[in-house]
């Protein structure tokens, strides 16, 4: 649970940190690159994307580290799904629980059912196997040049 803990103080493997909403004071602002991985040879990697992810202040309870996260594009935000949730860490998991909002409103609403849902589930998929991989110590990949 400390490596954990440490992970969501030190937020330096998730990107560089920027200004954080001015309503929300609890939150650290991290300007990244979210990933949306392509496993069925329709692509040569993942998608990426620019983001800002907010993260609030780790709470810890007994057995589980629970960690408030949110986070949205950095660009044309209102063309991209808005998400907000946390984190739960256990000794044996990892869940990202949370919900978002996808754009474009009721259209927004008909293309979730169909391509949305997936987008959103894969890239918090994404996320977590990113945290897994900074708890376990494995090295940082290196982010491409924007």
């Amino acid at each position: 649970m400390t490596r954990a803990l440490d992970a969501f103080t030190n937020l330096d493997w998730l990107g560089p940190q920027v200004n954080g909403p001015a309503e929300r004071e609890d939150l650290r602002r991290v300007s990244t690159i979210l990933d949306l991985p392509i496993s069925d040879g329709s692509a040569t990697g993942p998608i990426r994307k620019t983001a800002l992810i907010d993260v609030g202040i780790p709470a810890a309870l007994v057995g589980a580290l629970l960690v408030e996260v949110g986070w949205q594009s950095d660009s044309m935000a209102p063309l991209f799904p808005v998400f907000a949730g946390r984190v739960r860490i256990t000794a044996t998991s990892l869940v990202l629980e949370g919900r978002y909002a996808p754009p474009f409103g009721r259209l927004g609403l008909l293309i979730d059912a169909r391509i949305l849902h997936f987008v959103a589930r894969r890239t918090g998929q994404a996320f977590l196997a990113r945290l897994a991989a900074h708890l376990e110590g494995a090295p940082a990949k290196a982010e491409p040049d924007q």
